[in-house]
């Protein structure tokens, strides 16, 4: 089963703020808005192809594109 953002962030006792530093520099930013990453945690927003592609990597796969379709109460 994928990990969440949500989780792969709270176990690597990260800040959404960390982990927008941590894909700004895989997107070709100096600087990522953390709020989209709150936003994404939520399931409000789903991230797009470039961003996806930067999550995957910093979280070595943990996190992945199916990780963003989990409904919450739904196993």
């Amino acid at each position: 089963m994928a990990t969440t953002l949500s989780e792969w962030i709270a176990r690597n006792n990260l800040t959404n703020k960390d982990f927008a530093s941590l894909i700004a520099p895989l997107m070709g930013r100096k600087v990522f808005s953390f709020r989209t990453v709150e936003t994404w945690k939520r399931g409000e927003v789903m991230p797009r192809k470039k961003a996806l592609e930067a999550i995957v990597a910093v979280t070595d796969g943990e996190v992945t594109y199916e990780s963003f379709l989990k409904v919450p109460g739904i196993p």
